[in-house]
């Protein structure tokens, strides 16, 4: 019986050391983003869980917008 608990452990740290890596690089890809500066008058933003694509000045990464219009999934936005 011994035997099947550390087989059942073993495969869970399996999983945990394949799946813990691949959430934190989708982490860290989404938080890089999040904080992409506006080019050429397209970007990208982070609001809650959701990124939108973004159409406003130029702006370098971190810097506070006001949404000022909607366009289906196209957010205008002007630097506050």
């Amino acid at each position: 019986m011994a035997f099947w608990h550390w087989l059942i452990g073993a495969a869970a740290f399996a999983v945990l050391e394949i799946a813990i890596p691949a959430m934190m690089c989708i982490w860290l890809a989404a938080a890089a983003l999040g904080t992409a500066p506006i080019v050429d008058g397209r970007g990208r933003l982070k609001v809650d869980d959701t990124m939108w694509l973004v159409e406003g000045p130029d702006l370098p990464a971190g810097t506070r917008v006001q949404v000022t219009g909607v366009d289906n999934t196209l957010l205008r936005v002007a630097q506050l």
